[in-house]
């Protein structure tokens, strides 16, 4: 950018008479000037461009960055509020499953109480009749006992009584 001031191998000899006159060489200085300022102009006004388009820029960041941090948010309390639902349903679920236990065991229990009275009903009954069979059986025993001893009609004295009847 600054070429002019590098550093040029002069030749003493003619760098002693000159060449040019004053007023070119004036002309040639303002140019050189005018040509580095509008060069350095050009180059501000680029880099405030570049500045303002930076700014820009950094404004349209953070207005994301913004939106993004609402997201975030906005999802943190949409998940807050889905873990509250499931350990909701989680805990609904796991009533549910302990009422249904808590009904097959009843259930269960039903089964084995009508099972048990219908044992204890048929024990029961079986019990009436091996009793009844077995009163029949000793009737019929004390009678085949009866059929069997002589019919005696013996009178038993009572006292010394040696009367006879």
């Amino acid at each position: 950018m600054f070429g002019f001031l590098r550093k040029k191998e002069v030749d003493v000899d003619k760098a002693a008479e000159p060449t040019v006159s004053k007023s070119q060489l004036l002309k040639t200085v303002n140019d050189s000037v005018s040509t580095i300022v509008d060069r350095t102009i050009s180059t501000l006004d680029a880099d405030i461009r570049n500045g303002f388009a930076l700014k820009a820029d950094i404004r349209a960041k953070e207005s994301k960055i913004k939106a993004l941090k609402d997201e975030i948010s906005e999802l943190e309390l949409q998940k807050t509020m889905d873990e509250r639902e499931i350990k909701q349903l989680i805990k609904i679920k796991e009533e549910n499953a302990k009422l249904e236990a808590d009904k097959k065991i009843l259930v269960l229990e039903s089964d084995y109480i009508k099972k048990e009275a219908t044992l204890r009903e048929e024990y029961a009954k079986k019990e009436v009749a091996n009793i009844t069979n077995l009163g029949k059986e000793m009737k019929e025993i004390h009678a085949e006992i009866l059929k069997r001893l002589p019919n005696v009609n013996a009178r038993i004295r009572i006292g010394g009584d040696d009367k006879k009847e």
